[in-house]
């Protein structure tokens, strides 16, 4: 097979908006990738409906075959936009699972909206034509096999009650979306990709029938139905070229060991871990062994003997013999070897000291055929392999490729999608070690190790990067990597197995004196087993190093956890949900001292703080800093578009000059402004949005308002208050939620109560045991408005997720929660009046 070698947080946020996010990648939730079509494949039918022959449930074409099947409540209408009838909508017209899967194809139909929501075209996993329920606006998105690419026309672009015709086409000219004839919204499509499309109808009114609790379903007319699988109507020049492609790595692919599958356990493992004198990576007799390594196999620890000897009996479920790196000492040759009956490792002396260095921690790479996930995992590689000095070792801290959850993914594709991983990685100057997670988990070899057996899905992780159990030590810091997650007979479990909890307690016990422990793991471990809090104080563990939730987060729990966010941010296509760069960690250590900060990808200046969506008044501190300054380089600060000003360096930590500025937030009016960073000589620019409220007067409005937002419903983590809380706009009152109570909220807040900013804040007497709110909206007229850092995060999510997903996310108010793409922390938002 192939072989791999072996804060806090600064984050960087950038306004983005739709119409610089020319290519939108959503993964919708609840939807798992099942069907690959062909590159090649047949083009279907054309087909034109005008729904004139509606009989007992069917419409039928001019031949009288039936083209489709009613359901629900969906009718014929004499309110037709031309001929005698249209299709009435309270329900669906089923195509049939065979129908849309062309990869290059043109739909156009009118559409009379009752309601301006809903989705009008579906195919549950493949395509939607929607009407966004916020903006009012048409969306059109397609799935390939990372995600969805979609492109939106302008805001209240689509009238109710009014007949409107709509073009879609999709092709490897992009694709594009014309209402009533005029090209509203275009995006590029990949040079090649794979198409991923569920065996599920082809639906008009929905994307999937009967509708589910996340199934948006249209009300009103549509008419004159056309399907034909070309892209007929789109010229090559209409749609934007894509940026000039970034370079991808060659792949460099070496021999790994792999487990010997087929060959029977030997009772007894023997055998030495020496100091290679001859650098031949071969333990000779004559070579000094070296005491205290541990060896494992993943189920029990031994350590070796002052002749560097040790002896093992291995777990019936073991597939590799392997040590922990001992501490001032790299591996020559393998760190991991298949059963056998003798196995012997060999070490070197490091070259240089332990006692204060780097390291890199990436997370999430979710590396597929989608070339900007080839193309960030180089530049990743590129930028690491420059960092002065250099990291000793990099740490991938789960996702590494984008698998599904479910393993139903072919084998080649899982070999694919590896292959990319560990060639690229393998461009590393140093070593690198890394996490299996859910997207890693593979249908390989699942009749050997079928689920129900916890080895299930881990076959092909084992065959490029080794053991998904080890530990390895640099300095005084002692690494654990758990994958906690295990295919049983009934689903996907997370709680650590006995086996592997026993596993961890000993190989925490056989950590050097005086190091201390770092686990790194896909998620929390102390979610994941009972008992973490005494096994850490044993074990000496004073850090999680956690990946998985797309978001930069730390949390001070009795063990405390940091969230590295995602080198693919939304799945390579922007930011992280919590607006942080896609990116990375670093680390500077000494002795067991830590500290980090987070480095945007392609990025060298970050807007330190405030944080984005901020509430300023007087004098602010702004703070920024720029990774790997050059001389004569230094940042200047901008607000609301003014002149250029300089910051002032105020230290240079590892790898960053910090640079810090007093700005009077009195010279710009109450309300949301813009401050810019920008690097000089060099044309790199960071722009945030603070809120300004040095409350001025402002001029009264007569109008009363009215806050919205949901408790308790939020994907992941639907927390009701522990206690009565008090809803407070600028401090005043303006209503309760009750203990317990989950659901939609409204306050009406009255006009005497507004100012030009709005705070919105909680009285909450139990703030150690969180609740969670949707997105908050407060609503003033025909003016809905929303908290800046609420809206960016909310348009970062519609570009990945529908609305009916985005909806249900949102914050958790109270200490220390766990953060998702879906949940942030957060105890106060401000709502802007308009003028």
């Amino acid at each position: 097979m192939r072989r791999t070698r072996d804060h806090l947080q600064a984050r960087n946020t950038m306004i983005f908006g739709a119409s610089n996010m020319w290519r939108f990648l959503a993964a919708v939730l609840m939807i798992h990738l099942t069907c690959l079509l062909a590159s090649a494949q047949v083009p279907g039918p054309a087909v034109t409906v005008d729904f004139e022959r509606i009989q007992d449930g069917h419409v039928l074409d001019g031949a009288g075959h039936e083209t489709a099947e009613l359901r629900g409540e969906a009718t014929a209408s004499d309110d037709a936009h031309a001929g005698a009838t249209a299709l009435a909508v309270k329900g669906v017209a089923d195509f049939g699972p065979d129908f849309g899967k062309d990869r290059q194809a043109t739909i156009s139909f009118w559409c009379k909206p009752a309601a301006l929501s809903g989705i009008m075209v579906g195919k549950y996993g493949g395509i939607n034509i929607e009407i966004a329920e916020k903006n009012k606006a048409v969306r059109f998105g397609l799935k390939l096999s990372d995600g969805w690419m979609s492109c939106q026309a302008p805001d209240n672009t689509i009238p109710l009650g009014v007949w409107t015709h709509i073009t879609a086409s999709w092709g490897l000219d992009g694709m594009a979306l014309m209402l009533n004839d005029n090209l509203v919204a275009q995006a590029a499509l990949p040079a090649t990709f794979d198409w991923f499309l569920e065996d599920k109808p082809f639906l008009l009114g929905c994307y999937a029938w009967p509708p589910g609790y996340d199934v948006w379903c249209f009300e009103g007319l549509i008419d004159d139905f056309s399907y034909r699988p070309v892209q007929d109507f789109l010229p090559a020049n209409i749609v934007p070229a894509p940026p000039a492609p970034s370079a991808i790595l060659d792949a460099r692919l070496l021999d790994t060991p792999e487990p010997a599958y087929d060959q029977p356990l030997p009772a007894t493992v023997t055998g030495r871990v020496v100091i290679d004198a001859n650098a031949d990576a071969i333990a000779d007799a004559g070579e000094t062994g070296l005491q205290g390594v541990s060896v494992t196999d993943g189920y029990s620890v031994t350590t070796t003997d002052a002749a560097g000897a040790y002896t093992l009996s291995p777990s019936p479920d073991a597939v590799f013999i392997f040590i922990t790196r001992p501490p001032n000492h790299d591996v020559a040759g393998n760190w991991y070897q298949p059963v056998g009956s003798e196995v012997n490792f060999t070490v070197t002396p490091a070259a240089l000291s332990e006692d204060e260095f780097t390291f890199v921690v990436v997370s999430d790479t979710h590396i597929s055929s989608e070339r900007r996930s080839l193309e960030g995992l180089s530049e990743f590689v590129t930028e690491v392999n420059a960092l002065d000095p250099a990291p000793r070792f990099v740490i991938n801290s789960g996702d590494l490729v984008n698998l599904d959850k479910q393993m139903t993914v072919s084998a080649d594709i899982g070999r694919q999608y590896f292959d990319s991983y560990t060639g690229i990685m393998n461009h590393l100057n140093m070593p690198y070690r890394n996490v299996a997670g859910d997207h890693t988990d593979s249908s390989y070899r699942l009749d050997q190790f079928p689920p129900g057996d916890h080895r299930a899905g881990k076959a092909m992780y084992w065959e490029y990067l080794g053991p998904n159990f080890f530990s390895f030590e640099y300095g005084r810091l002692h690494f654990v990597s758990i994958d906690n997650v295990y295919h049983m007979a009934e689903g996907t479990a997370h709680e650590l197995i006995p086996e592997h909890v026993a596993w961890l307690r000993a190989d925490l016990r056989s950590r050097s004196a005086g190091a201390v422990s770092l686990t790194i793991s896909e998620n929390e471990i102390e979610r994941h087993l009972p008992g973490f809090a005494e096994l850490a104080a044993e074990g000496g563990i004073q850090l999680q190093i956690v990946g998985d939730a797309h978001v930069v987060s730390e949390k001070q729990r009795p063990v405390p956890s940091r969230i590295h966010g995602a080198l693919s941010g939304t799945w390579w296509n922007g930011p992280c949900a919590d607006l942080s760069p896609q990116g990375y960690m670093i680390y500077h250590v000494t002795g067991t001292s830590l500290e980090c900060f987070y480095k945007g990808l392609g990025e060298r200046v970050t807007m330190v703080s405030p944080e984005y969506g901020s509430p300023l008044s007087g004098q602010a501190a702004l703070q920024a800093h720029l990774v790997e300054p050059q001389p004569g380089e230094t940042l200047e600060f901008s607000v609301a578009g003014g002149q250029w000003r300089p910051m002032t360096e105020t230290g240079r930590p590892f790898h960053r000059a910090i640079f810090a500025a007093t700005w009077d937030t009195a010279e710009v009016a109450d309300g949301l402004a813009e401050v810019s960073v920008r690097l000089t000589p060099g044309d790199e620019i960071r722009t945030q949005v603070f809120v300004v409220n040095n409350n001025r007067p402002s001029p009264p409005t007569d109008t009363d308002a009215t806050l919205t937002f949901a408790v308790g419903t939020v994907i992941g983590a639907s927390l009701a208050p522990a206690a009565p809380v008090q809803v407070l706009v600028n401090g005043t009152a303006v209503g309760s939620i009750a203990a317990g109570r989950k659901g939609d909220c409204s306050f009406s807040v009255p006009a005497t109560v507004l100012r030009k900013v709005n705070a919105l804040t909680f009285d909450y007497p139990a703030p150690d045991q969180p609740f969670t709110i949707t997105h908050p909206f407060l609503t003033i007229g025909d003016r809905i408005l929303t908290d800046p850092l609420s809206a960016a995060i909310r348009e970062v999510q519609l570009n990945h997720w529908d609305e009916n997903v985005v909806s249900r996310a949102g914050f958790a108010i109270g200490d220390d929660p766990y953060q998702t793409s879906f949940v942030m922390a957060r105890g106060s938002f401000h709502f802007v009046l308009p003028e």
